[in-house]
């Protein structure tokens, strides 16, 4: 489910470090999109759509122990795309920034969801390397995991084409649950050495 980011020009794709964060109400029983972030630097994140590289300035959340927590939105349509940063933009003076995307998509019977990094190449490149990061919707669907010992996340795409990664959940009122830099959260992480060749946590 990989999209590829088609880029603006520069000028239109700058976005000032100022930006508020915008973590707005979630309605009881609606599906949404939470992302905690126990890393020690903000994360800055765009919801963009096919076609789009950027959506105007960034969501930001906070280091160590930030949330980002907003409904379920299909953009015109399209199933959205989360382009995630350390920095707050996407594109500089230096050509495009590396980013870790967090991709799904909502139907009526089900939820597709996946972690991409094909567009921070080279891995060493990925703004979220050697991280413990996990992506949960309901505890009967697949967990997708990344170990804080691997550099290059083996739960997330590497190549545009790698469909193994896509992960499908046949609860579509899950909500999309992200946890950035487990290993640093309150409670801990998890033992990396339970993910399996895909990345994949087996379940409790």
């Amino acid at each position: 489910m990989h999209l590829n980011t088609v880029i603006l020009p520069v000028s239109l794709l700058l976005v000032g470090s100022t930006a508020a964060p915008t973590n707005g109400p979630v309605k009881r029983g609606e599906p949404s999109v939470l992302i905690n972030n126990y890393c020690d630097f903000a994360v800055y994140s765009w919801t963009v759509q096919t076609g789009r590289a950027d959506q105007g300035a960034p969501d930001v959340i906070a280091a160590k122990g930030g949330r980002y927590a907003k409904p379920i939105v299909r953009p015109n349509g399209a199933n959205p795309v989360m382009k995630m940063s350390r920095e707050p933009y996407l594109v500089n003076e230096n050509g495009p920034q590396p980013i870790f995307q967090l991709e799904y998509g909502h139907e009526p019977t089900r939820v597709t969801y996946d972690l991409s990094d094909v567009d921070c190449k080279p891995a060493e490149r990925c703004p979220f390397r050697n991280h413990q990061h996990k992506l949960l919707l309901s505890p009967k669907c697949p967990i997708i995991g990344c170990s804080e010992f691997e550099v290059a996340c083996r739960g997330a795409y590497q190549v545009a084409a790698d469909n193994i990664k896509m992960q499908t959940c046949l609860d579509p009122t899950a909500d999309v649950t992200l946890d950035l830099c487990l290993e640093k959260s309150p409670a801990g992480g998890y033992d990396s050495r339970r993910l399996n060749d895909i990345g994949i946590l087996p379940f409790p």
